[in-house]
């Protein structure tokens, strides 16, 4: 279909940008949150906890340019320094069990491009003095983990054990505070992943911040697709049924309120059981309400054509909303329980679109019955 103007075109480039970063962010952010939102809840038992003390070793570097001088990189130098026991070098006092000190514990921290100047070393764009070394000093202090255990059976009465270690820099108290606070025996709640219960959260509430952003690309998104569908319905209308062009505006709102909106995005929402009991409660009411709410401007337009005034035509509008309320609740819940999304979905939709479309058929000595009431 041709773009009759340049704005037609601006709207199909916003449609494929936030088209493209909608699902990019969904997909990066927002989806590993809905498959955490699957682990099943259990009480774990602990059945081991101690708090370890370990070295955490970070380099003091100068700023001196080092020429000639060959030292063993700092990474490695705390790499190997980490793995030795504080305990053990207290009770050995032998050297070779503790952190490298003094002139031994010089280190290479590699390659820097620093612009070392009078008042000591600041980053640069590389156009000072290059430091092809950077001389350093490994300080190496006790730092405390935690360590602990937890078993639990899983859905398949399969035992599991999973083991974390916290850690609580240098504060022996706080590390010491934790072990108190979760003895053995003691229960936690966490979650587990139903494909692999060797995977263990202790929380898995969305985060509202990630959600908000996804509305962000959603809206311009929303708003991009209202508008190119409304194109579509009238070149089409204008085409195919020129007697019907008055119709457009209203038949785009049933198709993304009355259709879309509650039955495309809400319902499966609700079929998966994203949500809280009491969003699920919410979303029961919320989407027959939306789609009954969607078709209101073509029933008000259509009761408008059979020469209904305007007063009575909102009122008998707002009464016909028991209608279409009425089949689509109970074909909600039935979709909600049942195994076959695609075919109920389609009988919730058929339902609506069969009673709204005998009310628009309708001829005006039919309701003429109707409106001497109001």
């Amino acid at each position: 279909m041709p773009c009759p103007t340049k704005y037609l075109a601006h709207w199909c480039c916003v449609f494929v940008l936030f088209l493209t970063a909608f699902f990019a962010f969904f997909f990066k952010k927002n989806y590993p949150e809905i498959l955490r939102s699957r682990y099943i809840p259990t009480l774990m038992t602990v059945q081991s906890i101690e708090v370890v003390p370990r070295y955490c070793c970070d380099p003091d570097c100068a700023c001196d340019e080092i020429d000639g001088l060959v030292l063993q990189s700092c990474s490695t130098m705390a790499a190997y320094a980490e793995l030795l026991s504080p305990t053990l070098c207290a009770a050995t006092g032998n050297s070779s069990q503790c952190p490298p000190e003094g002139a031994a514990a010089g280190c290479n921290n590699g390659r820097n491009y620093y612009n070392c100047g009078s008042y000591g070393c600041q980053y640069s764009s590389c156009s000072g003095t290059h430091i092809e070394q950077q001389l350093c000093q490994l300080l190496c202090d006790v730092c405390y983990n935690v360590p602990y255990t937890l078993g639990f059976m899983d859905r398949h009465k399969k035992s599991w054990n999973v083991t974390f270690s916290p850690g609580f820099g240098f504060s022996i108290d706080d590390a010491n505070a934790y072990k108190a606070a979760h003895p053995v025996n003691s229960s936690i709640m966490a979650y587990y992943k139903p494909s692999n219960p060797g995977i263990v959260l202790f929380n898995i509430d969305f985060h509202a911040r990630k959600w908000g952003l996804l509305v962000l690309f959603g809206f311009p998104l929303f708003v991009a697709t209202v508008v190119l569908t409304q194109y579509m319905f009238t070149e089409c209308l204008r085409m195919c049924l020129p007697a019907l062009m008055k119709l457009d505006f209203q038949l785009n709102t049933a198709l993304w309120i009355g259709i879309i909106w509650p039955f495309i995005i809400l319902l499966p929402i609700l079929k998966v059981g994203y949500v809280k009991p009491s969003g699920e409660k919410a979303l029961n009411v919320l989407i027959p309400t939306i789609a009954a709410f969607g078709w209101l401007p073509l029933v008000l337009y259509r009761l408008e054509q059979l020469g209904w005034s305007k007063k009575a035509s909102w009122i008998l509008a707002f009464a016909l909303l028991i209608l279409p309320l009425g089949v689509l609740l109970p074909c909600t819940l039935v979709l909600v329980h049942s195994t076959t999304t695609s075919m109920c979905m389609g009988v919730v939709v058929g339902a609506l679109l069969l009673l709204l479309a005998s009310f628009l058929i309708a001829s005006r000595k039919q309701l003429l019955a109707i409106r001497i009431y109001l």
